[in-house]
């Protein structure tokens, strides 16, 4: 692609965010496509701005919230996408009739990240290896953070590196731990799930949007287990024994643009 057409995506992409009204999910979902199917395809040698987009937030993960706190994170997340953008086409201005050398990384590969789905659990590994089996199965890449390399990186930048090369996650809601509040006695326990599991649930919302991310719970013995309260507009679904959650994962991967078929399963 030349770098005229390039700059000239890049100024469409600038004008599409600017005019962005606060909470249109569908206009920032294309933006943020888009946006990224340009950067693989004419920044190859800088993943730089992919790093940028994902790391902007366009929603609170606070709880409680308020509309103008909301509508602040909205704005900033706005400007963040802004900024980038422009940094795009200063780039492409300066630089882009220069031949320089393209190292293409592996996990910039398009087709490969397309089909990366992150796979958030807790302790139980039987559910989780149930869930990334059935992934496998319908011709995705089911992505385990610890079965990752680590690569000489901390935790949390193995997270989010793999993270940044998914555009759907299944976070694994089972009952390991019992919380209850400080005031009650431990007979007023609650099964809940591991807490990284409901911080990477949140970091998830905030990256790829409730649309992209789906729950799959398991409820202990008393089918009592303790969902957010927060996450109601989440779309999650029960675990169960006659592979219902199975045909209802598959509609939401269809539903987000996935190439799948309940056939494979």
């Amino acid at each position: 692609m030349n770098t005229k057409k390039s700059i000239e995506l890049v100024e469409e992409l600038l004008q599409r965010t600017e005019s962005l009204m606060f909470n249109d999910e569908e206009g920032l979902k294309e933006i943020t496509e888009e946006a990224k199917m340009i950067i693989r395809n004419v920044f190859k040698h800088n993943n730089d701005y992919l790093r940028s987009m994902n790391s902007t937030l366009f929603y609170s993960l606070a709880y409680p919230s308020s509309p103008e706190f909301d509508r602040t994170i909205w704005e900033n997340g706005k400007r963040g996408y802004i900024s980038t953008f422009k940094a795009m086409k200063r780039e492409l201005e300066l630089f882009g009739d220069q031949d320089e050398e393209v190292i293409v990384e592996e996990e910039m590969n398009v087709n490969h990240n397309e089909k990366n789905v992150f796979i958030v659990h807790g302790h139980d590994e039987a559910l989780k290896q149930t869930v990334a089996r059935t992934v496998d199965q319908i011709g995705l890449n089911s992505i385990i953070l610890s079965e990752q390399d680590d690569d000489g990186k901390t935790v949390i930048e193995k997270f989010e590196g793999h993270a940044s090369d998914c555009r759907f996650a299944i976070v694994l809601l089972s009952p390991d731990d019992i919380g209850y509040k400080r005031s009650d006695s431990p007979e007023k326990g609650a099964y809940r799930a591991r807490q990284n599991v409901i911080l990477e649930l949140g970091y998830f919302i905030g990256k790829l949007s409730r649309k992209n991310v789906i729950a799959i719970v398991k409820d202990d013995p008393s089918g009592q287990l303790e969902i957010p309260s927060d996450i109601a507009g989440l779309l999650y679904t029960q675990f169960d024994n006659s592979d219902g959650w199975k045909l209802k994962l598959v509609k939401r991967l269809k539903a987000c643009g996935y190439n799948v078929s309940a056939d494979n399963l």
